[in-house]
């Protein structure tokens, strides 16, 4: 039986909460506060090690009772890439429940990545990762 991983990366800018230090525009306006997600950055996140797909790949592990009960689906999993680089907030959003805790813990094992800027200035964005748990007989 082969297992075929697929990933494929979903960039959402979408969220907004918290309370702080707030961004401004060139023009004063006030944007968002610096704990917000940034739903528009100038420049997005960017995993630094390489490519966040062979990254993805090479730190997988099909969970063995998964593969031996056939469970198969993609998990969506969402995530916050923080003004200084790290991976917070992370979840399973949907897919098969026995996959979804392994789909958090491989986001979990990612280095820092560079943050995304808006104004010059790293802010919080999130992202959605699909990871597709397929075996092939």
């Amino acid at each position: 039986m082969k297992i075929m991983i697929t990933f494929f990366l979903l960039a959402g800018f979408f969220l907004t909460n918290g309370q702080s230090e707030a961004l401004m525009d060139s023009s004063g306006k006030k944007i968002f506060t610096a704990d917000s997600i940034c739903l528009r950055a100038d420049v997005d996140a960017k995993f630094k090690k390489g490519s966040w797909e062979d990254f993805l790949a090479k730190h997988m592990i099909y969970p063995k009772d998964a593969q031996k009960n056939e469970i198969q689906g993609q998990v969506i999993v969402e995530y916050v890439i923080e003004a200084d680089g790290s991976l917070t907030n992370i979840q399973a959003l949907s897919g098969p429940t026995e996959l979804r805790a392994n789909a958090e813990e491989l986001i979990r094992k990612s280095p820092k990545w560079i943050p995304a800027l808006y104004n010059g200035k790293p802010v919080r964005t999130s992202q959605r990762q699909p990871i597709e748990y397929q075996l092939t007989h």
